[in-house]
């Protein structure tokens, strides 16, 4: 991975553990079943690099405009920011759709306050997914992002 993603996923990271310093933020993925139950109590929040969905080429340098990047230097990124809390043996699948609420209030809180943050400002979020309380009391969302330049 070029280096030039870093300081957005860090970026990322510590937004994320600004906005619910309770929770753990880390940029390494685990499943829920190598993680502490502790941990996963308070809530996970895994910053992940998901590759460059595609490169510019139609507005990049073609070799003749040394003031145009190339298409190598400003692809698209993918970002996935996946979410994950345990809560009581009891709870209900509407207490697991309750806590992906909550979850995905704090991924629009990052996706609203990025517009007005370097280097968060090309940030933006595309999609959310939830467990659809299938893994109760297992909560879970999987988002997806997108850098539109990385400079």
């Amino acid at each position: 991975m070029s280096t030039r993603y870093l300081p957005i996923l860090q970026a990322i990271t510590e937004r994320l553990g600004e906005i619910n310093p309770d929770r753990l933020v880390t940029r390494e993925w685990k499943d829920f079943a190598l993680r502490q139950d502790p941990d996963l109590r308070r809530g996970v929040w895994m910053v992940l690099f998901g590759g460059i969905t595609r490169y510019p080429y139609e507005t990049s340098d073609n070799g003749m405009d040394t003031d145009v990047l190339r298409a190598s230097e400003n692809g698209r990124v993918r970002i996935s920011i996946v979410g994950q809390v345990l809560l009581d043996a009891g709870a209900t699948g509407l207490d697991v759709e309750e806590a992906e609420f909550v979850l995905i209030h704090e991924l629009e809180q990052l996706a609203d306050e990025a517009m007005a943050t370097e280097p968060l400002q090309a940030l933006v979020l595309q999609s959310v997914v939830n467990s659809q309380q299938i893994e109760t009391p297992y909560a879970w969302v999987v988002s997806t992002w997108e850098v539109f330049e990385v400079n």
